[in-house]
């Protein structure tokens, strides 16, 4: 296994956040994390990437309880992409993609010709190295996800969390981001990232994991977990489930939409 969470509870203050959150994430395996904002996603992902101390429970990488690792120490086994942002500067893409390689270099030394190689390496594999030295901020949405996600494969971590990876971008960039992720996990990486886009889920995820009021309501393969109940559970609202005649699709839709 690659990442397995032990009844995992935080509070900020005496609000609990999250309550007893338990999973596990294979090697290989996408999981989609759903519900509705301020459910705990984003401070989930903060406790395993050890930017929170406080929670009880355990969060285990690679075999290693994250508790016992340094941030340069975690660093070597898990990454973090945001959401496509703009920087203040507008560095090259192939910078950008380079300060992946900080968790590999030594104390304050500048990057070499091997962190170079690495960084290019990172941008081939996820299909933008025409754009090496294109500025950050002067590509398309869909291009700069793609840049967040090279940085972290030059990182050299196995486990990916990615916060809604989609997100903000036009329909064709959105299927292209879908796409080069599930690439990385065919190629053996874990990936665990948060979406308010069940159908997105549903299309790409091998699991489900559904969180509501800081518990998990759900944990599963998607055609087992997606379902009409607990759509109108996470999110509260009345939809319907559509599927595709093969089944391989299912689309969320609005109950008083359909005829």
């Amino acid at each position: 296994m690659s990442v397995q969470i032990e009844n995992l509870s935080f509070s900020y203050g005496t609000e609990p956040v999250l309550n007893g959150v338990s999973f596990t994430a294979r090697d290989g395996e996408l999981m989609a994390v759903l519900g509705p904002n301020g459910v705990g996603k984003s401070t989930l992902f903060k406790c395993i990437l050890g930017l929170l101390k406080g929670y009880t429970g355990r969060a285990v990488i690679n075999g290693t309880d994250c508790a016992k690792l340094s941030s340069r120490q975690l660093a070597k086994h898990v990454a973090y992409i945001p959401q496509s942002h703009y920087p203040s500067f507008n560095y090259s893409m192939i910078d950008m993609v380079l300060m992946g390689t900080t968790a590999h270099t030594p104390g304050f030394s500048s990057p070499g010709r091997e962190q170079v190689k690495i960084a290019e390496e990172a941008m081939e594999q996820l299909g933008i190295i025409h754009l090496r030295n294109r500025g950050y901020t002067q590509v398309s949405g869909g291009e700069r996800q793609l840049a967040l996600i090279a940085r972290a494969v030059a990182q050299k971590a196995t486990v990916l969390i990615m916060d809604e990876p989609a997100s903000n971008l036009d329909y064709g960039n959105q299927l292209r981001v879908i796409e080069e992720v599930r690439k990385l996990t065919r190629s053996g990486y874990t990936i665990i990232e948060s979406t308010h886009n069940p159908d997105q889920a549903f299309i790409s995820a091998d699991k489900i994991l559904a969180l509501k009021d800081g518990r998990v309501i759900a944990d599963g393969p998607p055609k087992e977990v997606i379902n009409k109940e607990l759509i109108e559970k996470l999110y509260g609202v009345e939809v319907d489930i559509v599927s595709a005649a093969d089944d391989k699709m299912r689309f969320c839709v609005p109950s008083h939409l359909l005829i």
